[in-house]
């Protein structure tokens, strides 16, 4: 009897339960089809738009189809796609153009998965190339209508996971623990792969094979149920594995003496296994055990900055510029390459991308500046992305600096698979066609100027200025011809991101696409942005809403209130159609919002709105004051239905990776509780005789406790207690405009509320005008600083109401004093009897 019968068995064993042999199995992903393609006849194009539909659907989920295949080279790598002849010609073109989507996929699938499965990578490798085909899959998943069904998994692919995991189980788990090594071994199965744990169960083996074993064996297991494999078993467990099996035993045991529940059986059944189960299981347990290590690679890596800031050193071209005139000013460019030292050149990365990489780009502090082995239209004519080149390198002397000058990438160890160094290589070749374009061009203007200094030009001087000035135009073509590809490719890259992003949102909200909980959700140029547009918009609607608002007051005095009423609503109609618009050409600039904020402005804007509604709502009311005051508070309460946001979100995205659903909740609660307290609480406070001078005081000191709270909050759920604080925001300006009503005549209401409108305007400018500006930059060292500013402005405004009530309150009791004084002194009863006890000389002073 061989010893290594056991082999044998297990060989069987395995081919009957469709496992596999070796360290992982292939790649299940576009699995090669070898049948000839079938001619469709008499298929309508409806149809085969149908069929084409679907297929297309069949390849993004991994699978090569009937009339949609790949094309090989000779490593059997995917090159083109081969479609079915027969097709109409119109869909054959339209499936080509998903020639480039198919073969990324297809890389991204089989290389994720082989790194995956391969445990010659580091676990952080295998780790990413897990999440980069997640995230792919996650991405593919709403565009496909089917999705597939777990049960088309075969067994192998199932116990290969299995295997994985029961590898990381015996390894993390305390090999002290005895009875836990063998409740390991038997949950996971035995019989599975070439690695097998010593112990197998004697279920599913015949009693010939299982004696056969047993008798090659030098250790022998006193089981009934159980065979010791010494093959399979390390060294340091040799003198405790009879103790192992034994406790393998006993927890069997107690298993089936176990009152109220069935027996756990001792090993796994693979011909009964529950592969959905299975599946879900494992996904839930590679999950769990790769948490940490998954937070850990996002906070460390910045995956969506570093691709953006190689995107701009490589492609942009906007600091080439700066690098021609420092290396001019060194005198370096046209210095033979061999007389420049690796310190010059280290002196100018130093002097160009190292302040590039401190301000703005991070990952820019990768690359440095090197001198290349030859020139770019040499390493252009070998590197076979040109179809028709010359066949021989041209002859030149000695290269100058400008002509061999690129960029060495060092890559991290953690972008190593990410952005590799052959793909920053063909970057790079870009750059290097841009420095050469840009040089040239500075050489012939120099020409140029040298040419203009004569005043008597030669005809053969003439002839070179022209030839010089043609030479200088194809330049500039080359160089815009360059430039609009690079823009064009980024710009369609960009565009079907967000195009994806737009599709999954309901699914999966649009964060997935920028992952909200990365650093791109930190970006700070995002925030620039999108402050500076809003900058420039605040700015523009409230100066012409400044100039606007006085003329609309006029008319709202002398000629109507209702007129004054509809001209900023006509202006606001004709805005949203603008924002219609631009929400239906998505690939508008965002700075169009600006014009929508003009056109508003020029009508009166927000302020004329309010301004004009405040004097048309107190006109209208009856003279009392009280009755004034409640009618402003229920409109102040209705429109604060509508609410502000201003910085406020893109604070809570930088902060708290907050999305536009967290701050709409917010912002709807806010609005809700200051819309009740408007409407119901301040005139109740009014009826109840509180002055309205209290009710303002309330609000700034609220608002101020308010803006306060964002500043100490310590996360997502405690920004909402803010509410508590926000709620009265509508208390200060429902009691100003009370106070305003109340001591202006009704025919100068409309000028008066119009002079507010035009002060909001104001202060809103030069809160624009600091706010905006103020956050971008703040961001990098302090995002609250906005907010503690906020707080700090209410205070001053609030001392001041409180000092003018103290003395108003004051002057009254006064007042009060001395009219009771003069009564007592001007009543003839009194002044006999003070004037008989000698009072009456010390009430006159007193009064």
């Amino acid at each position: 009897m061989s010893p290594t019968h056991w082999k044998s068995v297990r060989s069987k064993l395995v081919a009957q339960r469709f496992a596999f042999l070796g360290s992982f199995p292939s790649s299940h992903w576009y699995k090669p089809l070898t049948s000839e393609f079938i001619t469709l006849l008499n298929v309508s194009p409806e149809e085969q738009e149908r069929i084409i539909d679907e297929e297309v659907k069949f390849f993004l989920a991994g699978y090569q189809t009937e009339n949609i295949r790949f094309t090989y080279d000779t490593s059997k790598e995917p090159i083109g796609l081969k479609i079915n002849p027969s097709l109409d010609p119109y869909m054959r073109s339209a499936i080509d153009r998903f020639k480039d989507v198919f073969i990324n996929l297809y890389i991204i699938r089989t290389y994720c998965y082989q790194m995956k499965h391969d445990r010659s990578f580091s676990l952080i490798a295998r780790v990413v190339a897990k999440e980069v085909c997640d995230r792919t899959n996650k991405l593919l998943r709403p565009i496909i209508e089917s999705e597939l069904s777990d049960n088309n998994l075969l067994g192998g692919q199932v116990l290969s996971e299995l295997y994985a995991l029961r590898q990381k189980a015996v390894v993390q788990k305390d090999l002290e623990n005895i009875n836990g090594i063998f409740m390991v071994s038997n949950y996971r199965g035995t019989l599975v792969q070439e690695s097998k744990f010593m112990i197998w169960s004697k279920k599913g083996i015949s009693p010939s094979d299982a004696t056969k074993i047993e008798d090659s064996m030098m250790i022998r297991s006193e089981s009934s149920q159980h065979i010791l494999i010494e093959d399979l078993c390390p060294s340091f467990l040799l003198p405790i594995l009879q103790s192992i099996v034994k406790c393998g035993d006993y927890r069997c045991m107690m298993d089936k003496a176990a009152i109220g529940r069935g027996p756990m059986p001792s090993s796994e059944d693979w011909g009964l296994l529950d592969i959905n189960a299975v599946a879900r299981k494992v996904k839930q347990v590679e999950s769990e055990t790769s948490a940490a290590l998954l937070k850990q690679l996002r906070s460390s890596i910045a995956l969506d900055n570093a691709i953006k800031d190689t995107q701009w050193l490589l492609l942009d071209g906007a600091w080439v510029r700066s690098l021609l005139l420092v290396c001019q000013r060194e005198s370096l460019l046209n210095r033979p390459a061999s007389e420049v030292s690796k310190k010059q050149l280290n002196w100018i990365s130093d002097k160009i991308l190292k302040p590039i990489a401190q301000k703005h780009f991070p990952f820019v502090k990768n690359f440095s500046l090197a001198i290349s082995d030859v020139d770019v239209f040499e390493q252009l004519r070998t590197s076979g992305l040109i179809s028709e080149r010359h066949e021989s390198s041209i002859e030149k002397s000695e290269p100058l600096l400008c002509e061999l000058l690129t960029l060495s990438y060092c890559c991290p160890a953690e972008m190593e698979k990410i952005i590799p160094n052959h793909i920053v290589q063909l970057y790079v070749i870009v750059f290097r066609l841009l420095l050469q374009l840009c040089n040239a061009s500075d050489d012939v203007c120099d020409a140029l100027f040298d040419q203009g200094r004569f005043r008597d030009p030669e005809p053969v001087q003439r002839a070179q200025c022209y030839l010089l000035c043609a030479i200088d135009r194809d330049l500039q073509k080359l160089r815009s011809t360059l430039l609009d590809a690079v823009d064009r490719a980024k710009e369609n890259f960009y565009k079907q991101i967000e195009k994806v992003c737009y599709s999954i949102s309901n699914e999966t909200g649009i964060y997935d696409c920028t992952n909200t909980h990365s650093k791109a959700a930190k970006e700070q140029r995002i925030h620039s942005t999108a402050n500076k547009i809003m900058l420039i918009a605040s700015i523009s609607m409230c100066i012409t809403g400044v100039l606007s608002s006085g003329i609309i007051g006029y008319i709202s005095d002398w000629k109507s209130r209702k007129l004054a009423l509809l001209i900023p609503f006509m202006g606001l109609l004709i805005a949203d159609i603008t924002l219609f618009m631009q929400a239906y050409f998505v690939e508008l600039s965002p700075f169009y919002f600006i014009v929508s904020e003009l056109i508003f402005g020029c009508f009166g804007g927000y302020m004329s709105i309010i301004s004009s509604a405040f004097a048309y709502i107190t006109s209208a009311a009856e003279s009392n004051a009280l009755m004034r005051s409640k009618s402003i508070a229920r409109l102040e309460g209705i429109m604060g239905i509508g609410g502000t946001s201003h910085i406020l979100f893109f604070y809570l995205k930088q902060r708290f990776y907050w999305d536009a659903e967290y701050f709409g909740y917010l912002k709807a609660i806010i609005q809700a509780c200051s819309t009740i307290m408007a409407l119901f609480i301040y005139p109740f406070l009014k009826s109840k005789g509180v002055h309205d001078t209290c009710l303002t005081l309330l609000g700034l000191t609220a608002r101020a406790l308010g803006k306060a709270w964002l500043v100490i909050a310590w996360s997502g759920c405690s920004v909402f207690f803010s509410v508590l604080f926000e709620m009265f925001s509508r208390f200060p300006a429902t009691g100003l405009r009370s106070l305003i009503a109340s001591n202006v005549r009704p025919n100068h209401r409309g000028g008066a509320f119009a002079m507010i409108g035009v002060l909001e305007g104001g202060c809103n400018l030069a809160a624009a005008f600091v706010f905006h500006s103020l956050f971008p930059w703040s961001l990098s060292f302090m995002p609250q600083l906005s907010f503690i500013i906020m707080a700090v402005l209410i205070v001053p405004p609030t001392i001041l109401i409180w000092l003018v009530f103290l003395n108003l309150v004051y002057q009254y009791y006064k007042g009060t004093i001395k009219r009771y004084y003069r009564h007592q002194l001007d009543s003839p009863s009194l002044q006999n009897e003070y004037s008989m006890s000698g009072e009456v000389e010390h009430l006159k002073q007193i009064s």
